[in-house]
């Protein structure tokens, strides 16, 4: 089955989190490196698989997904102190 990596993202500290979806990636490569540049280049591991941008609080994570299969899909993360 084709997976694509998703990566999506929120701007932390603004009030309720409204994420968005940055892309699909067909490969984790790719995916990492949009999330990298999205963060603002510079990453800190940040609450349960999320990375966090140092200088600029955008908070991402990769969400791997089959292709044409249905899902129950949460975008959802744990705020701080979790």
């Amino acid at each position: 089955m084709t997976s694509m990596h998703v990566v999506v993202y929120y701007l932390d500290g603004r009030g309720p989190a409204k994420m968005t979806i940055l892309g699909m990636y067909t490969n984790r490569e790719d995916a990492e490196a949009a999330q990298l540049d999205k963060c603002g280049g510079t990453t800190k591991a940040y609450i349960n698989s999320c990375v966090k941008g140092t200088n600029n609080n955008v908070v991402s994570w990769i969400c791997e997904v089959d292709v044409n299969k249905t899902i129950d899909w949460t975008l959802a993360v744990a705020g701080s102190g979790y």
